[in-house]
């Protein structure tokens, strides 16, 4: 497929100006769906991790070090503290906690973790990192550019109902020379038959970063070459995909059209139809009300 229609489809993504039929047939697919994650990470804690349970006691560990391969993308750094965002984090973090004698600082954010806070608190556990709301998409309302040392995600973007954009949101918000971190099964939509919040797939194609569908196809690689350099590790035994996009250059959400392969299209207010600097905080609760069914 073309890359004009791939720009079309964040445009697309991204437009709240739809009808109310339209809002309300979004607001009952997106409440379906999340109800199937939210029954997964329900019973994930009821049982204990149930078929992960080597994962379940790390994620609650204050103590638990942060894994090899995420240490990579930050020992370069000589901050005594290191910031890192894990998008779409789930009600417990993956990542460690703990990098002696650096000071880790995880802020954990997904679109239903008001939902995980009351699954938490009637399992009665106090997380060691709480997950708090906010849309990848919405990453630009909450958070400066250039303000993390590490942008992560873990299965989580492929749920997403505009990965590309939540990618670019996480590149704009990690410092010059760091990193976004990205892990997920390769092509995950296509081997879960599209079903529930498994809408994208994540793969490699031409030594080039993909991300697809049945409608749209995104070359991540050629799209962010100008900002970013895009890595990747493929194992084909367990079809995990990890890509590495380090920023190489500082740039600016700008008015300018001809930059909307890294601006996000998101910006434009709909009710002044200017582009703010962030996202207009009226997009929020019609965003949120869809998780929330109201």
């Amino acid at each position: 497929m073309s890359e004009q229609l791939s720009n079309d489809a964040e445009l697309e993504h991204t437009n709240t100006g739809i009808s109310m039929d339209a809002q309300n047939q979004i607001r009952s697919q997106w409440r379906s769906e999340c109800n199937t994650e939210v029954n997964f990470w329900n019973n994930y804690i009821k049982t204990m991790g149930e078929a992960f349970q080597n994962d379940y006691p790390n994620r609650l560990n204050a103590e638990y070090p942060l894994q090899p391969h995420i240490l990579e993308h930050i020992q370069h750094l000589s901050e005594n503290e290191i910031n890192i965002l894990d998008v779409g984090a789930g009600p417990l973090t993956v990542l460690g906690k703990r990098w002696p004698p650096k000071k880790i600082r995880i802020t954990a954010v997904d679109p239903l973790a008001d939902d995980y806070d009351a699954i938490l608190e009637k399992a009665g556990i106090t997380p060691p990192v709480r997950s708090t709301w906010c849309h990848g998409e919405l990453l630009l309302e909450r958070f400066k550019p250039n303000s993390f040392d590490l942008a992560y995600a873990q299965n989580s973007l492929d749920h997403s109902y505009n990965p590309l954009l939540v990618i670019k949101n996480m590149l704009t918000l990690v410092k010059l020379n760091c990193y976004v971190l990205l892990e997920h099964a390769q092509n995950e939509a296509e081997n879960e038959n599209y079903i529930g919040l498994h809408q994208w797939n994540f793969d490699i194609e031409n030594d080039n970063f993909i991300i697809w569908n049945k409608q749209f196809k995104h070359n991540v690689t050629k799209l962010l070459a100008p900002y970013g350099e895009v890595t990747f590790r493929l194992n084909k035994n367990i079809r995990w995909l990890i890509v590495s996009i380090k920023k190489t250059t500082n740039f600016e959400l700008t008015k300018d059209r001809n930059l909307v392969k890294v601006q996000d299209e998101a910006q434009i207010n709909p009710v002044t139809g200017k582009t703010d600097n962030y996202v207009t905080t009226a997009k929020i609760p019609w965003w949120k009300s869809l998780l929330r069914g109201k």
